[in-house]
């Protein structure tokens, strides 16, 4: 690979969608993929408020989000990183936000968020 070749058009895009599942879209997975200049962005369009787990078939499927996030995330750092690190920096927020946002949702709900409150010293 060249400094100057499009991670879109090296297969970048079918391995994050092959990350996130090979029988769906990104779109279809409630993520909006945006290209700009020669770069794909994927962001989620949900507001940050919504990340309430409920019960453990939501906490089943938040977690299996969450590996498909990181599984995302390592076909970028694979794909796009050995060619242009600062554009792995772009792309890799998006997933990076996710992932976050999924483990506050799990911390949330699993009690965990309460353990670093009741064990960090006042």
């Amino acid at each position: 690979h060249s400094q100057k070749e499009n991670p879109c058009k090296t297969g970048v895009f079918s391995s994050i969608r092959n990350a996130l599942g090979k029988r769906t879209s990104l779109r279809n997975r409630g993520f909006e993929v945006r290209v700009l200049t020669g770069a794909f962005l994927i962001s989620h369009p949900w507001p940050k408020s919504d990340a309430m787990i409920t019960n453990d078939v939501e906490l089943g499927q938040t977690v299996a989000q969450l590996e498909r996030m990181y599984r995302a995330l390592a076909a970028l750092r694979r794909e796009v990183y050995p060619i242009n690190p600062q554009q792995f920096a772009l792309l890799a927020e998006g997933p990076e936000e996710e992932i976050r946002r999924l483990q506050a949702a799990i911390d949330s709900y699993t009690g965990r968020d309460e353990l670093a409150r009741l064990y960090t010293p006042a």
